[in-house]
């Protein structure tokens, strides 16, 4: 419904296979990537169906990244 409000904990850990391992990057840089991207989207988020009716829109933040 309109107004709800989700609430949601992200966690970043360290990759487990070597293909991602390998790249060096760290939690904090997945967090830091979400984030930039979260910027370039004006902080948009479409969860589930019904894009093409503008459905499922909202926005997105995160806390601490």
């Amino acid at each position: 419904p309109a107004d709800t409000l989700f609430y949601a904990a992200l966690h970043a850990t360290p990759p487990r296979c070597a293909a991602h391992r390998d790249a060096k990057k760290s939690p904090s840089d997945a967090l830091t990537a979400l984030d930039a991207k979260l910027k370039s989207v004006a902080y948009t988020l479409q969860v589930g169906g019904d894009a093409t009716t503008g459905l499922g829109y909202c926005t997105a933040t995160l806390l601490n990244p």
